[in-house]
């Protein structure tokens, strides 16, 4: 009895992690105006941890710019361009583990068989879709104008 509820807590763990990556395709095509369905086709598995990662990594890798500029402006100073290589060097040591730390996580990928006609498919319901969506925008501001 014990091994059967393992197994339906992991079916039951891969059922949200699926949900969670599926409501990010839609969050990614609605925000990136379909730059989601070229990537899945290409390496053909949907990240599921999108979300998390770029909370951690966008500020990580802020300040890997901002090190990056300041070693270009300093590294003629002996010491000063040294210290800052090295900080510079273990930040992106620090942005590279966190990156896969987060790949290394259960259910982080979801292999996804994607044809070229689909990614057709996908992409001329994206288009559609914003095509509606700008329509509906117009349609309630013109709407509200002859309210007034």
């Amino acid at each position: 009895m014990r091994r059967g509820r393992i197994a339906l807590k992991a079916v039951d763990e891969f059922a949200v992690v699926s949900l969670i990556g599926i409501l990010d395709i839609i969050d990614r095509a609605a925000e990136g105006g379909g730059d989601t369905a070229a990537p899945i086709y290409y390496f053909g598995v949907i990240p599921t941890y999108t979300l998390l990662t770029n909370i951690m990594v966008v500020p990580l890798s802020f300040v890997v710019v901002l090190l990056c500029v300041a070693v270009l402006i300093v590294s003629s100073i002996p010491f000063l361009g040294t210290g800052l290589s090295w900080l510079l060097n273990y930040s992106c040591t620090y942005l590279n583990h966190v990156i896969e730390s987060i790949a290394s996580f259960p259910h982080a990928q979801i292999p996804v068989y994607l044809s070229k006609m689909g990614l057709v498919v996908i992409c001329v319901l994206v288009v559609i879709s914003m095509i509606i969506l700008e329509y509906r925008k117009e349609l309630r501001i013109a709407r509200m104008i002859d309210d007034e």
